[in-house]
């Protein structure tokens, strides 16, 4: 008996409160219950029906009409509901919280937040979920360079950068040197495809190719020295992670952006910084 799974099981006993189904396989004499209050009124011995099969609280093999979200195996982007010492509970659409023990917390998990975990089962056989999901994840995936995804940040690597899950689905990564802004576990983003390798997996950028960034950042810009009484104490000898910090792009991208602004003398260098050189935009 596959537990955590749909199963086609037949009706083999109507008692007062429960209906007691068995797997139509002869090798698989388990009894399975099926409480009559998620079944239906026309039931009756001999039916096969499709049911969700797993163990309740008190190790008993159970039946159940209700469809969770995804099954042991599967991955699903679940909602903390609460949480207690030894772990935290999860919406998972089914008939009661879904586990997530704290030893299957690779990372701290914040009531309310929405995390990707994967559907597993512990050694009694109990469903539960894991934040561990890498092993999940397939690596053949239909993307190719320059490709518009979206994904979940599942892990945070330092010195590699985020581990992001493609479509929940696919292995992807953010490079550390393309990871700008305040990224965390649980993240929805959308990216761009920059590498496909040689495995297949997906090395990602929070940014567009640079001919069509050079214009947004460059409006940001705009934007940054509008809010700041027209000057900013950044050029293009600021420190790389200065600029990464406080302007969330590359000095690449800023000596670029700048350069555009410069050239179309939107701005103009004034104090080891740039300032604003007219009302350009609104």
């Amino acid at each position: 008996m596959k537990i955590g799974s749909y199963q086609k099981l037949i009706i083999v006993k109507n008692l007062p409160d429960c209906f007691i189904l068995q797997s139509t396989d002869e090798r698989y004499r388990d009894e399975i219950y099926l409480k009559k209050t998620q079944s239906s009124e026309n039931f009756k011995i001999g039916n096969i029906i499709e049911v969700f099969v797993y163990k309740n609280s008190k190790l008993e093999l159970t039946a159940t009409l209700t469809k969770p979200v995804a099954v042991a195996g599967e991955l699903a982007y679940l909602k903390v509901v609460s949480s207690i010492a030894t772990g935290a509970f999860l919406d998972w659409n089914f008939d009661s919280h879904l586990f997530l023990p704290k030893r299957e917390q690779k990372y701290k998990i914040l009531p309310e937040k929405k995390y990707l975990v994967a559907i597993i089962l512990d050694k009694k056989e109990r469903m539960c979920a894991t934040t561990e999901i890498s092993e999940f994840l397939q690596s053949e995936n239909p993307y190719s360079k320059n490709d518009k995804v979206s994904g979940t940040i599942y892990k945070i690597v330092e010195g590699i950068g985020a581990l992001t899950a493609v479509d929940n689905k696919y292995f992807g990564l953010i490079p550390e040197i393309e990871c700008y802004g305040n990224l965390n576990t649980g993240d929805i983003i959308n990216a761009r495809v920059i590498r496909k390798r040689e495995d297949n997996k997906l090395d990602l950028s929070l940014r567009e190719l640079s001919h069509i960034q050079m214009d947004s950042d460059a409006i940001m810009l705009i934007h940054r020295l509008k809010s700041n009484n027209d000057f900013l104490p950044y050029n293009d000898e600021t420190d790389s992670e200065i600029i990464k910090n406080k302007l969330n792009m590359s000095k690449k991208a800023f000596k670029r952006a700048i350069g555009k602004l410069l050239k179309t003398k939107q701005i103009s260098f004034f104090e080891n910084g740039i300032k604003i050189n007219g009302n350009i935009y609104p």
